[in-house]
């Protein structure tokens, strides 16, 4: 569901203003309805709400915070990154309906696409992903498209990486939110959002900076905490509810650069976890400036040896 369609009242904002006009329209422009806003406001129904403008009653100038008509400017100002928050909607993943969903996937350190990576989909049921629901190859630029069921919940995985990426780290995708529209296969995804695979090398060199090491048994979780527009943003705080002796939780401070003193995340958004048991693992995701106010709470599979990979954005 749409941020717009989740903000927008039972009676919208653009339903007030066309009824407003048409009353309008009955009007001769020679014709004095107002001196001032309390002779509008004075003759109720239709009228409520709207300002004396040349002698007219006129409703304000309607905004949303993605550009439509939707909300007066008398009304309370939307926050753009957290105004969504306790207006979320997930709909039940559809037994009918299916849309193209677009992921792309690239490397660490050069940025390169991943071509030819074998990519199924499974629900979030079948964690061995033994009945795939679709599955596809990345092509030249690191794209898979995949046709899901509309609202999927569930997983990619890719437990291995093609030839020209052998040395990959199994990886398992958690598709959040759940897809309930056709993806952009045109417009070229921001590089920030792209999600990205590491070598076995690499995760062992994150998990040295951070001063632990892999345990074999164990898997990982590199998240990416995102606002009501999808956006990196920093100030939220990452919990994961189970945890081993020996999990590690790290965020990102500038540069790029992985930490354990931090407390919240910095605005690139990017936040995770090392060395977590095996199963399912509930994250949970707030915002200490507002009083801890909950922004998402996920169930997330991680398997031994494997890294899931998740974007944190607001839920229901």
């Amino acid at each position: 569901m749409s941020l717009r369609r989740v903000l927008r009242s039972a009676l919208s904002a653009a339903a007030l203003v066309s009824l407003v006009a048409a009353c309008q329209a009955l009007v001769s422009s020679d014709v004095v309805q107002c001196s001032s806003d309390a002779d509008c406001t004075s003759r109720g129904g239709a009228f409520a709400g709207t300002r004396c403008q040349e002698n007219l009653c006129t409703a304000p100038t309607v905004v949303t915070t993605d550009g439509g008509v939707d909300a007066s400017v008398d009304a309370t100002p939307v926050d753009p990154k957290w105004g969504c928050l306790g207006n979320v909607q997930w709909p039940p993943q559809s037994g009918t309906e299916k849309v193209k969903f677009r992921e792309r996937f690239r490397r660490l350190v050069s940025a390169t696409p991943i071509v030819g990576l074998k990519v199924k989909a499974c629900a979030s049921l079948d964690p061995e992903c033994n009945s795939p629901v679709a599955q596809a190859e990345t092509d030249a630029k690191g794209d898979v498209v995949l046709d899901l069921p509309k609202h999927f919940r569930g997983y990619l995985h890719m437990p291995t990486g093609p030839d020209s990426f052998r040395d990959m780290a199994p990886t398992i995708y958690a598709v959040y939110p759940p897809p309930d529209k056709d993806s952009d296969l045109v417009t070229e995804p921001e590089l920030a959002k792209v999600p990205i695979a590491v070598s076995i090398a690499e995760l062992d060199f994150l998990l040295a900076q951070v001063k632990t090491s892999t345990d074999p048994n164990l898997g990982h979780i590199f998240g990416l905490v995102t606002d009501c527009k999808f956006a990196p943003v920093g100030g939220v705080s990452v919990k994961a509810v189970q945890n081993d002796p020996k999990t590690v939780q790290y965020y990102y401070e500038g540069n790029d650069t992985p930490t354990v003193t931090r407390k919240e995340t910095d605005p690139s958004g990017n936040a995770g976890f090392l060395n977590l048991p095996s199963g399912i693992i509930s994250i949970e995701t707030t915002i200490p400036a507002q009083g801890n106010k909950r922004t998402g709470s996920y169930s997330v599979l991680v398997k031994r040896g494997s890294v899931t990979i998740l974007n944190m954005v607001p839920t229901p």
